[in-house]
């Protein structure tokens, strides 16, 4: 009798066929990886296809080995157990968890990869901020049009609707830490109707608001493969419980957590307070993502211009200011079409940053700096020099608050 060890898609399996006998036994493990304490495994013991014990075990312990073929080795007849004792029933559990990592560190083992050709563009599922197989990170201040924009794109690429981007169509899961369901799917319905979509047309949402990130991968892996899930998007980074979001493990976890959910992923994340120009938390989520995503916004009268620019960015080149324009209405976003950068001056870069921030206060009337910050990207630091350079010239504090206004009358 031989034990005979083969590994497919991560899962070892070795099986005893019992000579004249019509059964086997067969040991299957999955999940194995390696800890501090030792190689964990979720080891199956099965006869033909009857599961007589099975267990998420430490394989390196040998009182954990013991219990588990203890338990498989009861579930035998009399007749099986005399034609396979149960030193031999737990020598062969021992034998195979003995090469379980080898085995499958050799199921995981690379095939040598053939080169593409240089001229070959990158794949985009939403040009040019979602690659195929890449993850995106886009980021803003609050309340400033970030999940609408995730909604848009999340619809776009799950109906194949190009209106606003170029995309590739495939099916989309989203996954909400950060509203309820109900206004989520209200939300759907508006995004829908803007780009021109039945209001009832579906989307896969999972909702698991107060649930920590870790805590869904599992059922979310379930739907991603009943579904055939092409992209996934997290609404958002703050809401994942991963733990404090500077730090480089956190910022690791969860950038890794949703890699091996799904190759192609996008979420929000959140800007600090002081500073809209780059995402809260460690600097390794600018290093885990492919692309960087940065929002800006300006208000006008019903309307909300959103600015959308790739800060960072692997292997795609540079693209400029993606400029959107949200129309509301009293039950929310009503419509939605493409815009210009120079409809919404205060996102135009190319202009000083007086000339920004006076453009947006012409809009507002008076904003005081974090606000200002908010809507034109600019550092708070770097609007409270412009503004007091050009106080009395350009520029007027209003009272003793925060704000700021633009004079009609420059002073002489």
């Amino acid at each position: 009798m031989e034990l005979h060890v083969n590994g497919t898609n991560s899962i070892i399996t070795a099986t005893r066929e019992i000579e004249a006998e019509d059964w086997g036994i067969r040991f299957e493990a999955a999940d194995i990886y390696r800890a501090r304490t030792g190689i964990h495994a979720k080891v199956v013991i099965a006869r033909n296809q009857t599961i007589l014990a099975w267990g998420q075990i430490n394989i390196d312990k040998d009182e954990q080995r013991t219990r588990l073929a203890g338990k498989a080795y009861r579930g035998l007849s009399q007749i099986q157990q005399d034609a396979y004792s149960r030193t031999n029933f737990t020598h062969d559990l021992d034998m195979f968890c003995y090469g379980l990592w080898d085995a499958s560190l050799d199921t995981s083992i690379d095939e040598p990869s053939a080169g593409l050709a240089t001229e070959t563009a990158p794949p985009f599922r939403l040009k040019p901020f979602i690659l195929q197989g890449g993850g995106t990170i886009l980021f803003g201040p609050p309340k400033r049009g970030k999940s609408y924009a995730t909604m848009l794109m999340a619809v776009s690429i799950d109906a194949g609707n190009s209106m606003l981007w170029p995309v590739t169509k495939g099916r989309v899961l989203f996954l909400n830490l950060e509203r309820s369901h109900e206004s989520l799917l209200r939300r759907l319905g508006a995004v829908n109707l803007a780009l021109g979509e039945d209001m009832d047309r579906p989307l896969l949402i999972m909702t698991r608001r107060g649930r920590a990130l870790e805590d869904i991968v599992d059922t979310a892996t379930k739907a991603i493969q009943k579904y055939d899930i092409d992209t996934v998007f997290l609404d958002s980074i703050s809401r994942t419980g991963a733990g404090d979001l500077n730090a480089n493990e956190t910022s690791n976890t969860i950038v890794d957590t949703l890699s091996n959910l799904c190759p192609t992923w996008l979420a929000i994340g959140h800007t600090p307070r002081a500073d809209s120009t780059h995402i809260y938390g460690s600097v390794h989520y600018e290093a885990g993502a492919d692309i960087m995503v940065r929002l800006m916004s300006e208000e006008k009268k019903d309307a909300l211009g959103v600015g959308l620019r790739i800060t960072d960015a692997n292997d795609i080149g540079s693209y400029p200011i993606m400029a959107l324009e949200y129309g509301f209405d009293e039950f929310g976003l009503a419509e939605v079409r493409k815009s210009a950068v120079s409809e919404f001056p205060s996102m135009d870069e190319a202009l000083p940053h007086k000339d920004r921030i006076s453009n947006y206060l012409k809009t507002v009337g008076r904003a005081s700096v974090a606000h200002i910050a908010e809507s034109t990207g600019l550092e708070q630091a770097s609007i409270r020099t412009t503004v007091n350079r050009y106080k009395g010239k350009i520029f007027t504090k209003i009272g003793n608050s925060d704000d700021w206004g633009v004079l009609t009358q420059p002073e002489p």
